[in-house]
């Protein structure tokens, strides 16, 4: 064997994708060297802007004209597996709606491999299939907001672009790091961030110090040195905040319960309420199983914490102030907490 020889590489084999390999396609697209898709430009182009510019500029035949069948081949940096289901979602769609609806994605959706798809259609800027992804990271965010997640699951098939799938999306409080590097990573919305560093801060101070280790690699995931800052900072006002929302919307004269016609005379029932809650406040990992106190996450109250200071009518409209006071929480004050009104979306 000649020296020229024995340095000519040996090409990798690939793997033609059984879910992905379209007889007529007209690109090829291999994943790490390993796994090759093949499937339509158009579809490429229609979905993602970064295809559509490298096929516009000429572009789609890879390194020295490399095909395979006569066809352009293309090499991704992609891991397989996710960017498999990350095709699947855009044959699926098609030239229209993104839909998850291919019989081969799955119907239980992790998180990891969830947080891989997002960040492949982030890559190629999958401008119609990213609106679908950010939805679940909003779903999330609301799960987020009702206390720790523990093993968490949202079914999606109510859904429009989940309709008859039955797909559920799974996570849990080891995600809660992960899920904060994502929305980082994808720039959303300052709320959606808020969220995932407040499930980060209601896991406990060791896990903000110490952060989780996966068991599936070992590798240990940390906030950031930053995050990790803006957490610690925002630990002593997190629960004040939360008390003066909840005692100023119960007190205003503007209230649904300041205006609604009550038995009570002195003390009033939101009167009442205001000085059990002072001296009753919720810890901030409290959650709606166990000890009937105040749920902090959405504005709920439970029933039969609040009926010992106030009529069952004056509950109801509080219940409907409160809902709607929390919700500027979540979306204006939480953010502004963290300092994330620097953060562009």
């Amino acid at each position: 064997m000649s020296p020229s020889d024995s340095n000519t590489p040996t090409p990798p084999t690939l793997q033609r994708d059984a879910d992905v390999w379209i007889e007529d396609g007209n690109i090829v697209l291999v994943a790490k060297r390993s796994v090759a898709f093949r499937l339509y430009r158009g579809l490429l182009a229609y979905h993602s802007t970064v295809f559509r510019d490298m096929f516009s500029i000429g572009s789609a035949g890879a390194e020295d004209d490399e095909k395979m069948d006569d066809i352009p081949v293309v090499h991704l940096t992609d891991p397989p597996d996710a960017f498999r289901l990350f095709l699947l979602v855009l044959i699926s769609s098609g030239f229209s709606t993104p839909r998850w609806s291919h019989a081969k994605l799955p119907r239980q959706l992790s998180f990891p491999m969830f947080d891989a798809i997002m960040r492949i259609a982030h890559k190629y800027e999958a401008t119609h299939v990213l609106p679908l992804l950010s939805c679940l990271l909003g779903e999330m965010a609301d799960q987020s907001r009702r206390g720790p997640w523990g093993d968490n699951r949202v079914d999606l098939s109510d859904d429009d672009a989940f309709a008859g799938s039955r797909v559920t999306l799974y996570f849990s409080n080891d995600d809660a790091i992960d899920a904060l590097d994502l929305t980082r990573h994808v720039g959303a919305e300052p709320s959606i961030v808020a969220a995932m560093l407040w499930q980060c801060c209601i896991q406990g101070p060791i896990y903000l110090r110490d952060g989780i280790t996966h068991d599936a690699d070992g590798v240990v995931r940390r906030l950031s040195e930053e995050d990790y800052v803006r957490c610690v900072r925002a630990l002593p006002q997190l629960l004040l905040a939360r008390r003066d929302m909840v005692l100023q919307t119960a007190l205003s004269s503007n209230s649904l319960v300041a205006r609604r016609p009550c038995g009570a005379k002195s003390p009033t029932c939101a009167e009442a309420f205001c000085d059990k809650y002072a001296r009753n406040l919720p810890p901030l990992n409290l959650t709606s199983e166990g000890s009937g106190e105040v749920i902090p996450y959405d504005g709920e109250l439970l029933w039969h914490w609040s009926r010992s200071c106030m009529c069952q009518g004056c509950y109801g409209w509080l219940l409907q102030d409160l809902r709607v006071a929390f919700k500027t929480y979540w979306c204006s004050d939480l953010p502004k907490i963290f300092q994330l009104e620097s953060i562009s979306t």
